[in-house]
C-alpha cells in the first residue's frame, strides 16, 4: 500500500513577523485561487478568446507565416511554456504543470495507445499532407469535429498564448473575421441568445484585451486586481482571528499594491523562523487507519503489510508500536519501504543495487516475523 496514513501530527511554529505572516497567507491563498478564476464577460466569449488562440496558430501554419514572438517550439516569449505572470514561490501550493495545457487545446489531436491497439493505428503515410487534415476551428461537414469543438469548456487561467502584437500583426482583424464567419452558422443555432452580441463585439474584445498583452484565458490588469479584492474581502474574517484588524487592512492594501517580485521578497529573510515539529500519533489511531486501506485483505494466514514509498525516515521507537497495534487487526508484521527508484531497474538488470538489495532484505525479514508471528 503507498504511504498515505499520517503517522505524526504536526505543530507549526511561526516566529515570523506579523507582516510577513499575513503576506505569506494572502500568497498562498491567491495561489490557491488562480487557476479558477476566469476572465469576465459570458463563458461563450472566453471559449473564443482560447479558441481564436488556437486558430492563429494553425493560420499562420497554413500561410507559412512566422508568428512575432513565438518560434516552432512554443517556446518564444508569450506562447504555452512562457510563464510570465504566474505566481512564484507562493508556500505549500503545488502547480499541476500538465493543467496548464490541456490536451484538448493545444491544437494537437493526442492518441491513447492501448496494449491491444492496431500498430496500423500509429502508422504515417510519408505522403499525406498533415496539414490538409488538420482543420481549424472544425470541419463544417464533420459532425463529429464540430460537436467536439462546441462540448469544450472555456479553460482560463494560464492556460493559453498571448497573441502576436497587433501592430506586427495586421491581419489579425481578418482571421478574427474570417473566425466568426466559419462559427456563426453553427453558433448562432446553438447560442441564439448570445451569438448576436458575439458578432458585434467579441472581436473588439479580443483586439482589446490583446493590446493589453492578457493571454487568451488571462485577466486583465483590472479582473485581477478585482479577483484579489475579492479574495481578500473572503478571507477577512478568518484573517481576524490571527491579526489585529487594522494590521489586516494596512498590510492586505499593501500587498495589494505591490507587484509579484515584491509579493514574494516580503519574508525571504524570515523563512528560517517558520518551522514544525512532528509529535507520533497514537499507534492504535495509525493501525486503523492503515487496516482500513487494505480492509480487503485476506485473514486467516500470515499478512505482511509494506508501507511503499514512505515519505519520510520512521523511528523505529514509532514502527513498532503501529507494527503491535496492527496484529489486533490479524496483519502479523509491518515494514517500511523507503522511497527509493532502486528496484525500478532491477528486473531488467543482472546486478541488483545495494539499495535494492537492503530493501528485499526488509521485506524477506518482516515474512519471517509474520511467519513466526503466525506459528505461535
Amino acid at each position: 500500500m503507498p504511504d498515505e496514513v499520517p503517522w505524526y501530527d504536526d505543530e507549526v511554529i511561526d516566529e515570523r513577523s506579523s507582516r510577513v505572516q499575513i503576506w505569506s497567507y494572502l500568497n498562498s491563498a491567491d495561489q490557491a485561487e488562480f487557476h479558477s478564476r476566469r476572465p469576465g464577460g459570458p463563458d461563450l466569449f472566453v471559449f473564443l478568446d482560447e479558441a481564436f488562440a488556437r486558430y492563429v496558430e494553425w493560420r499562420a501554419g497554413q500561410e507559412g507565416l512566422t508568428l512575432p514572438g513565438w518560434d516552432a517550439d512554443h517556446d518564444g516569449p508569450g506562447w504555452p511554456g512562457d510563464e510570465d505572470g504566474l505566481p512564484t514561490e507562493a508556500e505549500h501550493v503545488e502547480i499541476d504543470e500538465d493543467a496548464r495545457l490541456p490536451a484538448a487545446y493545444t491544437g494537437f489531436r493526442p492518441v491513447d495507445v492501448g496494449d491491444e491497439q492496431d500498430d496500423d493505428l500509429l502508422a504515417f503515410d510519408d505522403d499525406s499532407d498533415v496539414d490538409e487534415q488538420w482543420v481549424e476551428p472544425y470541419a463544417p461537414d464533420d459532425s463529429d469535429d464540430v460537436e467536439m469543438f462546441w462540448s469544450l469548456e472555456p479553460v482560463g487561467g494560464s492556460a493559453w498564448a498571448t497573441l502576436p502584437p497587433e501592430d506586427e500583426a495586421p491581419y489579425l482583424d481578418t482571421w478574427r473575421t474570417e473566425f466568426l464567419q466559419i462559427l456563426t452558422p453553427e453558433g448562432g443555432r446553438r447560442h441564439p441568445d448570445v451569438w448576436p452580441q458575439v458578432l458585434t463585439s467579441w472581436a473588439d474584445r479580443s483586439r482589446a484585451r490583446n493590446l493589453e498583452r492578457v493571454a487568451a484565458g488571462g485577466l486583465t490588469a483590472a479582473e485581477r486586481a478585482a479577483a484579489e479584492r475579492k479574495m481578500i474581502a473572503v478571507h477577512t474574517e478568518r484573517a481576524l482571528e490571527r491579526w489585529d484588524e487594522d494590521l489586516w487592512q494596512r498590510e492586505s492594501g499593501e500587498w495589494l499594491a505591490a507587484d509579484l517580485t515584491q509579493r514574494h521578497e516580503v519574508g525571504a529573510a524570515e523563512r528560517e523562523r517558520r518551522w514544525a515539529l512532528y509529535h507520533p500519533r497514537s499507534p492504535r489511531d495509525v493501525a486503523e487507519e492503515l487496516r482500513h486501506l487494505v480492509r480487503h485483505a485476506p485473514l486467516g494466514r500470515p499478512v505482511v503489510m509494506a508501507v511503499n514509498r514512505a515519505r519520510q525516515e520512521y523511528d523505529q521507537l514509532v514502527l513498532e508500536p503501529v507494527g503491535i497495534a496492527l496484529r489486533e487487526h490479524g496483519i502479523g508484521a509491518l515494514t517500511v519501504i523507503p522511497r527509493h527508484r532502486a528496484l525500478e531497474g532491477w528486473p531488467g538488470t543482472d546486478r541488483m543495487e545495494d539499495s535494492a538489495l537492503t530493501i528485499g532484505w526488509t521485506l524477506a525479514g518482516a515474512v519471517l516475523d509474520s511467519l513466526a508471528h503466525g506459528r505461535r
